[in-house]
């Protein structure tokens, strides 16, 4: 387990350099996993105390910048609503924000709609990686059509160069806030949920694209008509593309792991090759969190849950 370990946002990726701000806590194990191969090892002999205390001030020096720059980019986003991008959407308000873009409500003028839109973070614009995670979370929408899946209805730049991904707006309410709840969900119910989920990644595994991240958070609930519980599978900015150069397809690194913990297939906690079979076994852990109230299995620290996907048998 020589691996260099970010945790990232459920919704959007979010990459901590230093400690969230937030008042929310937020569960590791629910959290986005990524460790990427390593590419060096590092060795520790002895360390002097005026080096640690060197290292100390540059690191409060970071935290501080990175601070800043998270209050000005808010700054910069609020300066948004009331203003158009590119020249068709009419943002209203901020209604959700993670580590890798903000999402607002807005209104489609030409076609006299509201929409959802997903605003790329002007601190992780730099970053390349994010950027093309972004832009695949697009690419892969985009191929795919099912009513159970998430529709995008236009994807560019705003006037200050920004990436945006304009998406159908959903009304209703996750999967991870209805059990949080209630708890657990009658069978039928749950049946009903899941076939759903599995109408959406049907056509997706059809086309080649492995969603890699399913959870209750990337699983919305909404009414349709007079039909509740109308799933909307959400989030394809981790998801694997196969296409003519599979090399170029996807940001998975040999070695590297994508994933959720409480929600990761044994072949991608072991970093091995993944394909739609990854996908069903996410669907079963949710299956067995909706009808008992908790994941299969449980512990405090990420590592010992991906170890747990890999030796433990299902508890009963």
């Amino acid at each position: 387990w020589s691996r260099r370990v970010q945790l990232m946002s459920s919704n959007d990726d979010n990459e901590l350099g230093v400690a969230d701000t937030s008042t929310e806590v937020v569960d590791p194990k629910e959290e986005t996993l990524v460790v990427e191969a390593a590419t060096e090892t590092n060795t520790f002999d002895e360390t002097r105390e005026s080096e640690i205390a060197g290292e100390n001030i540059d690191l409060k020096a970071k935290i501080l910048a990175k601070l800043e720059a998270k209050k000005n980019d808010e700054t910069d986003h609020d300066a948004l609503i009331g203003q158009e991008i590119a020249g068709r959407f009419t943002v209203m308000k901020r209604i959700g924000e993670g580590g890798m873009g903000v999402v607002y409500k807005a209104r489609q003028k030409n076609m006299d709609r509201d929409v959802a839109i997903k605003v790329l973070l002007a601190e992780m614009a730099a970053n390349k990686t994010v950027e093309k995670r972004f832009y695949l979370e697009a690419l892969a929408v985009s191929k795919l059509k099912h009513p159970n899946t998430i529709q995008i209805h236009d994807f560019g730049e705003t006037e200050k160069g920004q990436l945006y991904i304009a998406m159908e707006f959903l009304d209703g309410s996750g999967l991870k806030d209805v059990l949080k709840e209630e708890k657990t969900m009658a069978a039928k119910r749950a049946a009903k949920v899941s076939v759903q989920i599995l109408r959406s990644l049907r056509e997706a595994h059809a086309k080649g694209i492995v969603h890699r991240d399913l959870k209750p958070d990337n699983v919305f609930l909404c009414s349709v008509g007079d039909e509740v519980d109308f799933v909307k599978v959400l989030d394809f900015g981790v998801a694997k593309l196969k296409e003519g150069d599979e090399n170029n397809a996807t940001l998975t690194k040999t070695g590297a792991i994508f994933g959720t913990p409480r929600y990761m297939s044994p072949e991608q906690s072991v970093s091995a090759n993944v394909d739609h079979r990854s996908d069903l076994y996410a669907i079963g852990v949710m299956l067995y969190e909706m009808l008992t109230g908790r994941a299969p299995f449980e512990a405090e620290m990420p590592l010992s849950l991906l170890i747990m996907h890999v030796q433990d048998p299902v508890p009963m």
